[in-house]
């Protein structure tokens, strides 16, 4: 099957050219996701995501381009995104537990945002006292 006969099944819903595309693509696109997450299952997530992209965004590919240009990009886009999301829940864990006790001692040792002193925290606190 040639990329046109393979775009052109695709873009009618034809399970045997999603076959032929993931048969083709899916080391190379799994591979260029692992460079950039670094995790393999969530590798294998991400390119099972790049495939269900390009199977659902097949009608938008115009043709200028390479097919594999075309589902590179996806791949890229899609990984960067997984590790951007990783890395911001593990940024958010961190001062989650900033703000949270563990309750071991007894006492709430939780710091809260107003206890720093912050000077828009005073100047605003200021500010309401004249008001």
């Amino acid at each position: 099957m040639d990329v046109n006969q393979l775009i052109t099944g695709l873009q009618e819903g034809n399970q045997d050219a999603f076959r032929h595309l993931v048969d083709t693509y899916q080391s190379r696109v799994y591979n260029t996701v692992l460079a950039i997450v670094r995790q393999p299952e969530e590798a294998e997530d991400v390119a099972q995501e790049v495939f269900v992209q390009v199977f659902e965004s097949i009608h938008t590919f115009g043709g200028d381009g390479k097919l594999t240009a075309w589902i590179y990009r996806i791949a890229t886009t899609k990984a960067l995104e997984a590790y951007r999301k990783r890395h911001a829940r593990k940024r958010f864990a961190f001062f989650t537990s900033l703000f949270t006790s563990d309750g071991e001692d007894g006492f709430d040792d939780r710091l809260h945002p107003v206890d720093f002193a912050h000077p828009g925290v005073k100047l605003e606190q200021q500010e309401r006292a004249k008001v």
